[in-house]
């Protein structure tokens, strides 16, 4: 699948940028066990969590949604 979008995006003349691309497991199998993933002959990196949307989604043998810190910020705002 990486190599299709690499194919794609050369195609469209756009680019990727791997420094805000990380990947990240969910379930039994251990990030050891797996190759390292690459986009356009760059490594993206393995990572525990990942924020996005200001949502930090964590891996591990489920799947874990950390919002305590933006519904924090977003009550903050809300009393000013």
């Amino acid at each position: 699948m990486l190599d299709s979008c690499t194919t794609v995006c050369k195609e469209l003349r756009m680019k990727f940028n791997n420094s805000k691309s990380y990947c990240i497991v969910f379930g039994k199998c251990p990030k050891s066990s797996i190759d390292p993933m690459r986009l356009d002959m760059d490594i993206i990196y393995w990572t525990v969590s990942v924020k996005y949307l200001g949502v930090h989604i964590g891996s591990g043998k489920n799947l874990f949604i950390e919002i305590h810190t933006s519904r924090r910020s977003f009550l903050t705002m809300q009393k000013r």
